[in-house]
């Protein structure tokens, strides 16, 4: 005959810590695996909006990503009157110079964490078209000001309009924030792009450029002829080409993840039958008594 399943419910409240193990080792699989494969995806998806198509992203040969890159002034002042750059109602040219950094921000509970600080001059503005100040102002130059992403306002001690940022050698005057449209820039800080050099100690000022490219000109092309300069080692692509491949970083995580969480769940499986026989092991002669 059938055990009733009031037996079973019974036995494991009779042993609570067995039961409680063998749910808590289930339990902690499944939430670390869901945070890590939310974390991934949350990235990809940032990274998949970031990046405007009209614009090129400029840096040394052999370089991957901004931090890894570094270009001088005298290779903005050779190319940035290159024909097809767009240019603004100043007649000047649409070329963004800028460095970034990574220094450590405090956490409003104490926490230490690594921030994207983003050095640029005011014609960033004009260059990244979705990014829009939506509280306080842009920083004036060379004034120790910055403005903050939505993502970073509030999350790090000092990180409010009006209160005082610590990073690198300074404190900095938080005067902004600003908005995006949810891409990668609102996880970040925006300060003059030469006084972030000075505070880094950069001999070269710059990490890349972003060009803004003219109405009816062909992208390639222009992204060709800046590559082809024999006097720079520079390497230009389309700024959501840059992005998308950023992202597949995240798609090799997101694919770690989903083999160890495989693995993990194969573990919770056969865990979680060995943990309940164990104690039926332990009294095969009471069972058989």
């Amino acid at each position: 005959m059938a055990l009733p399943l009031s037996y079973s419910v019974r036995s494991l409240l009779a042993r609570k810590l067995r039961t409680a193990l063998t749910v808590g080792v289930i339990a902690l699989v499944v939430v670390a695996v869901s945070l890590i494969l939310g974390l991934a995806s949350s990235l990809r998806r940032t990274l998949d909006s970031s990046g405007d198509p009209r614009n090129l992203v400029v840096m040394r040969k052999g370089s991957d990503n901004d931090g890894s890159s570094s270009l001088t002034l005298q290779s903005l002042q050779d190319i940035r009157f290159f024909e097809g750059i767009a240019r603004g109602p100043d007649a000047e040219p649409l070329l963004s110079p800028e460095l970034v950094t990574q220094p450590f921000f405090r956490t409003r509970n104490g926490g230490r964490e690594n921030v994207l600080v983003r050095g640029v001059e005011p014609v960033a503005l004009a260059v990244h078209e979705d990014v829009r100040v939506v509280e306080g102002r842009m920083f004036a130059p060379s004034a120790g000001e910055v403005i903050v992403g939505r993502g970073v306002a509030g999350r790090y001690a000092g990180a409010s309009v009006g209160e005082e940022l610590e990073f690198g050698r300074g404190r900095w005057k938080v005067v902004g924030i600003f908005e995006s449209g949810g891409s990668s820039y609102e996880s970040e800080v925006w300060a003059d792009v030469r006084q972030l050099a000075e505070d880094a100690k950069r001999i070269m000022p710059y990490s890349s450029f972003r060009v803004r490219v003219a109405d009816g000109t062909d992208m390639d092309a222009l992204a060709r002829r800046i590559g082809a300069d024999p006097r720079h080692a520079l390497e230009a692509q389309r700024e959501v080409a840059y992005y998308a491949e950023l992202g597949e970083s995240a798609l090799q995580i997101y694919i770690l993840v989903v083999f160890v969480a495989r693995v993990c769940g194969v573990g919770a499986i056969l865990g979680a039958p060995n943990t309940r026989n164990a104690p039926v092991a332990a009294r095969v002669a009471a069972i058989g008594t």
